[in-house]
């Protein structure tokens, strides 16, 4: 028993040794010394960081870089010259300093080989990142001068750069992060906050990955008028992706939007491309009636306080074709309602029997079936819309009401 402690105390002291050692040697200048140049060298722009550390204890039992503060500026001339010109930032989406931003980076890396001046990374943690995309009005955008360097870039030194650097991922984790996008020539804007993943990797031929990942609050803005403002949305999923031929293959997944989700499945090729090709299936997995309603905008959420719901939703769709510039795909969707009831707080009768089926695709919406009661009040409809991606689309409707007048405090 005292040479098992004997020993087990000098292992024990061996540890504390060493970790003395490699505090007093992996210091924050030498860090940056061996890290530095090279995310310089492969970017082609001065990254700014405030500080490298190491870490066993928050990545055990592997060896972690903690990069704090890193910053990837817009080298953009335009952009510079504006900054210049205006002498400090406006709050205005598009104009930032950084291209990219990260309030934590912590690499999980082969301790040996960093020793010797390599860096093999297998997984990352990244906190707060902030990443600014932005198309200008001449088409141009903030990342062409990063791209323009992968171009031109001396090969030998590209090459020198990624020997020395070895990426086998088998994890990447965000919090906490914010991508924006930004179209000056269109004047859209799409933000996601808030935003959280987990994506594990395993290489073979293929690349496979497991996707969960939230969005606390998506913002869309087309030409100047508000879509959707801090919506919720999450998504699992499960792909092959082949990088040789652009193709990503969804073999499950599913897409929660607000209280509605959708199983999907299909695939996404020529991601590259001006063109990419879409093939997929969206299924609805609820039988609440209220996942529906979720999908109604934060402007119109108040007038659904408190309201009581019930019934089955159908919600089927299919995607098929490219997306690019004047390019949409085929589309089919479904959506159903079957003895659907809805009741204002406060009121005495619900709407019940709410009774819908609507088919739709690229030429005509058809509303075949549309019907409630309420109070011994009865309502339905039918109906197309023809052309309804179009500007010049018409409709033709009927309506079959009886109502009376006096009833209607009763259920509205």
């Amino acid at each position: 028993m005292k040479l098992f402690l004997k020993i087990l105390g000098a292992l024990v002291a061996l540890i504390v040794i060493f970790i003395i050692a490699l505090n007093f040697y992996l210091t924050d200048e030498r860090l940056k010394e061996m890290i530095m140049p090279r995310l310089n060298e492969m970017a082609g722009r001065e990254i700014q960081v405030e500080r490298i550390s190491y870490s066993f204890f928050r990545t055990f039992p592997s060896f972690g870089l903690v990069i704090e503060k890193m910053d990837v500026p817009d080298t953009d001339a335009r952009t510079a010259s504006a900054e210049r010109g205006r002498g400090a930032m406006t709050a205005v989406e598009g104009d930032r300093r950084s291209l990219a931003s990260v309030e934590e980076l912590i690499v999980v890396v082969e301790l040996f080989p960093l020793i010797r001046g390599n860096v093999n990374v297998s997984r990352l943690d990244v906190n707060s990142p902030v990443f600014h995309y932005v198309i200008y009005e001449d088409g141009r955008t903030n990342l062409d001068s990063l791209l323009e360097f992968m171009i031109e870039e001396d090969p030998e030194a590209v090459t020198e750069a990624q020997e020395t650097t070895t990426v086998d991922l088998e994890l990447i984790r965000v919090r906490d992060g914010r991508i924006t996008y930004t179209d000056r020539q269109t004047q859209s804007f799409v933000g996601m906050n808030g935003f959280d993943s987990d994506i594990s990797i395993s290489y073979g031929e293929l690349l496979n990955t497991d996707v969960d990942a939230t969005v606390a609050g998506l913002s869309i803005r087309y030409e100047g008028e508000q879509l959707l403002r801090d919506l919720p949305v999450s998504l699992q999923q499960r792909s092959e992706i082949d990088l040789e031929n652009e193709r990503v293959t969804i073999e499950s997944g599913r897409l929660t939007i607000r209280g509605l989700e959708l199983d999907m499945e299909g695939l996404i090729a020529d991601y590259t491309s001006d063109a990419v090709l879409l093939e997929l299936s969206l299924n609805s997995t609820s039988d609440d009636f209220a996942a529906l309603l979720e999908m109604v905008p934060d402007n119109y959420k108040e007038e659904l306080e408190g309201v009581s719901t019930g019934g089955s939703l159908v919600l089927n769709a299919t995607i098929n074709g490219r997306i690019g510039e004047d390019m949409i795909p085929d589309f089919e969707a479904v959506i159903g309602v079957e003895d659907g009831f809805l009741q204002y707080p406060g009121v005495d009768a619900p709407i019940e029997d709410i009774n819908i089926r609507i088919n739709a695709n690229n030429q005509i919406v058809r509303i075949e079936r549309f019907s409630a009661r309420a109070d011994g009040n009865t309502l339905s409809a039918e109906g197309v819309i023809n052309e309804p991606l179009e500007e010049y689309a018409d409709f033709d409707f009927t309506f079959d009401l009886d109502l009376d007048l006096a009833t209607i405090r009763n259920f509205y």
